[in-house]
């Protein structure tokens, strides 16, 4: 099915044209006017600005957790590690399989913790150690270097498609008040 509708300058108000419906005998045509008032219209916009101020909120949760780990690596080791992204990545890949490997989250979830650990005594020691008296500059090419490297091999590792496991909180959204939630949103904010 296809509509042709006309839209009335400078409002959310529209009238359908025409409407083209296939069936499987024939194509039928048909004119019906409709529209829509704008006091209709405002209880969902409401709903929308509410919605858009929430996902907003929830996605500068998300930016202000990135922002403290750089914060909190750049107080620890004065150097800005800019392959920090491809660390949670790696991170988060070795804890799916982990906990898909044993079956269990908790025993999972501390076997890649270690394995991060590791990996994060071991860019200590080859990357950041010997750039250590370096200039500014060469410790963030090295750390983007680091950045490509991990992320490469993670790529050979677990391919380039996405993984996950099942979510601890369930798929089924939840609705305050007209605005559509996530658990996972709650969970993040």
């Amino acid at each position: 099915s296809a509509a042709i509708i006309k839209f009335t300058p400078g409002t959310k108000e529209f009238t359908l044209v025409r409407n083209f419906a296939i069936t499987s005998e024939t194509a039928t045509i048909a004119a019906q006017p409709v529209s829509t008032s704008a006091s209709q219209e405002r209880p969902s916009q409401l709903k929308g600005l509410l919605q858009t101020i929430f996902n907003g909120l929830a996605i500068g949760c998300i930016y202000a957790l990135l922002a403290l780990g750089f914060v909190l690596v750049y107080e620890a080791t004065g150097v800005v590690n800019f392959a920090a992204g491809q660390f949670v990545v790696i991170g988060a890949f070795l804890g799916i399989s982990m906990i898909s490997g044993l079956g269990a989250v908790v025993p999972g979830t501390i076997l890649a913790l270690v394995g991060m650990i590791g990996l994060g005594i071991l860019f200590f020691f080859v990357v950041y150690r010997p750039l250590q008296q370096s200039p500014v500059v060469t410790v963030i090419v090295g750390t983007i270097a680091v950045g490509i490297i991990v992320q490469n091999i993670g790529q050979m590792i677990w391919g380039p498609l996405p993984q996950r496991l099942p979510s601890p909180f369930g798929v089924a959204p939840l609705s305050l008040g007209g605005v559509v939630v996530s658990a996972h949103i709650l969970a993040v904010i």
